[in-house]
């Protein structure tokens, strides 16, 4: 203990997710921990939080997702609901405390204290699902609805199978199924009833067209399908294999994958998302064995930390200014972080193309969930003067970020060198699909395409009877790239505290989406198994599943860890 103690005096943070009666055991409240260290920011994770009427349950990623509700929208209608596997609850909270340490770090800057973050992994997931069930809310969509198609969103939405796999379609405006028709050749039965209505077929009723679009989508092939969205400018994706995104040429070019050495054999392991120019990440090789340094550090402990303590922000981010060019979810979800976070974000609009959140009815609840505490002025970047005041706005900000197709931005009057030029201290965030560069860089789309890339859609389903189902219905592929997002801009704000410079931050949907399945990566690597459909199954715990409980659409999880649990 006393070792433990030594290390603390010169750490920076303490990240923990000690059981609930253990953790208060050894000491690890935040306030007690600030008041023997005032400088140390510490992070703790856990299944529901460390304060309120769940604290002391014992949880896992499965009863975590569950309290979230985000199972319930996942699966079959006639079957049980499904998780996201592979532990993504647990992924999306490391993120969480990850973004909410530098931000307390930040703070610290001005006032030397540090303090306490509590994460619950199930209030990240709330927070998720809140936003994404906003969505078709207004509109009269229910969470819960399981499907492989998007209830409540735009025909066609959803999962569909195709000749050799599946392929994930994305619709955000009726041109979408008048171009799939239009590749139908227009066919007589599209002409009739509300076949041809995408707002109808999408919000109230989709079999007019359902058994006729899915019968035609199965004549061709992944590649084929892509083939064609990619030049009738429709936003489609494929849903790949492990060995698929092992392969792809677009994270290769990217350097997603870096070296990991596991029993003498070097395997690839996904890095983050986000690509910074100056201080880019850097993985080790190995994990180290177990106590591997413990000699060096209690013979040499890390030098203690004290810092002039003065009156702490009343918001971590007080003081940063953001502009934010983000649109739909991922985009306007990362500003909403740093905004929530006490920073000053300015988002920016204009009059002739409107974020279609903020101009569909339906999904005005989401764009109000999405946008707040964020300030908003109009400009037109398409003209000369447009782009020449925002250059004049960058010269007072800290970041800016935009979610647009590579290039876009440039084209407009804001490239790297134009920003830069006016603000040497400017940190851009730029959000796509696949990144700036790459033979993938223009690829477009939202959520369920990154995932699908990524690998993960495939592995939403049922393992029983062989189906996947993908996980369309949440936009997980949208708030990993986010808080990603987010992750990458504060990491940059970090740099320029020590160097004077800011930086271009490269943020990739695909390459985010993929950074948190480092385990069936592995195991391809590893075993030569394909990760498909994995139910609610986990690799060590058993049982572990959603059961029926009595009454109508009413389920128990139930996440056994050890033969204590089992016994009991």
């Amino acid at each position: 203990r006393h070792f433990f103690h030594s290390l603390l005096e010169g750490a920076d943070v303490l990240v923990e997710n000690a059981e609930p009666g253990a953790h208060a055991r050894w000491g690890l409240e935040a306030a007690s921990l600030l008041a023997r260290y005032p400088h140390l920011v510490s992070v703790s994770i856990s299944p529901y939080g460390r304060s309120g009427p769940w604290a002391d349950r014992p949880g896992t990623d499965l009863t975590a997702q569950a309290a979230s509700s985000l199972p319930l929208a996942l699966g079959m209608g006639d079957r049980e609901p499904l998780r996201i596997p592979f532990d993504q609850a647990d992924y999306q909270a490391a993120l969480h405390g990850f973004a909410a340490s530098l931000c307390a770090l930040y703070a610290r800057r001005s006032s030397g204290r540090g303090q306490g973050i509590d994460i619950s992994v199930a209030q990240v997931m709330a927070y998720c699902v809140g936003g994404m069930h906003l969505v078709g809310a207004k509109g009269g969509g229910k969470w819960g609805q399981r499907s492989t198609a998007m209830k409540g969103a735009m025909y066609p939405t959803g999962f569909f199978a195709c000749k050799d796999g599946f392929v994930c379609i994305a619709s955000q405006t009726p041109k979408q199924w008048e171009a799939f028709l239009a590749l139908m050749d227009n066919p007589k039965w599209s002409k009739e009833g509300q076949a041809g209505n995408a707002v109808y077929l999408g919000l109230v009723d989709s079999k007019p067209a359902d058994r006729h679009f899915k019968t035609w989508l199965l004549q061709y092939t992944r590649a084929e399908l892509l083939e064609m969205a990619m030049a009738e400018n429709i936003v489609m994706g494929i849903a790949q294999s492990v060995d698929e995104v092992l392969a792809s040429e677009q994270y290769a070019f990217r350097g997603l994958f870096s070296e990991l050495r596991v029993g003498g054999r070097s395997l690839k392991a996904p890095k983050p998302g986000y690509l910074l120019t100056r201080t880019p990440t850097q993985m080790g090789a190995r994990g180290p064995a177990l106590d591997a340094d413990g000699a060096a550090l209690r013979a040499a402990p890390p030098r203690k930390i004290e810092l002039p303590l003065g009156e702490s922000r009343a918001r971590a981010l007080e003081g940063v200014r953001v502009l934010d060019f983000g649109w739909n979810w991922a985009g306007p979800m990362a500003g909403q972080i740093l905004a929530d976070m006490g920073a000053e974000v300015i988002r920016i609009e204009t009059s002739k193309r409107q974020d279609l959140m903020r101009f569909l009815d339906y999904t005005s609840w989401f764009f109000c969930h999405n946008n707040r505490s964020k300030m908003s002025a109009t400009f037109n970047l398409a003209k000369p003067e447009g782009s020449r005041l925002v250059r004049r706005l960058v010269r007072k900000l800290d970041i800016v970020m935009d979610l647009f197709a590579a290039g876009v931005i440039a084209r407009n009057g804001l490239s790297d060198d134009a920003v830069v030029k006016a603000n040497p201290g400017i940190i851009v965030t730029s959000m796509s699909m696949a990144g700036q560069e790459g033979p993938l860089r223009d690829m477009r789309g939202f959520a369920s395409i990154a995932t699908g890339y990524a690998g993960l859609e495939l592995m939403v389903g049922y393992p029983e009877i062989g189906t996947s189902t993908g996980l369309l219905p949440f936009g997980l592929g949208d708030t990993t790239m986010a808080i990603q997002g987010a992750i990458g801009a504060l990491v940059a704000l970090h740099a320029r505290a020590r160097s004077g410079e800011g930086q271009l931050v490269d943020v990739s949907q695909i390459d985010s989406a993929a950074s948190t399945l480092g385990e069936p990566l592995l195991i391809y690597q590893l075993e030569g198994r394909i990760a498909g459909p994995q139910g609610n199954t986990h690799s060590r715990f058993f049982p572990h599943g959603t059961f029926a409980a009595s009454g109508k659409e009413r389920w128990l999880t139930l996440a056994i860890r050890n033969q204590v649990e089992w016994r009991s």
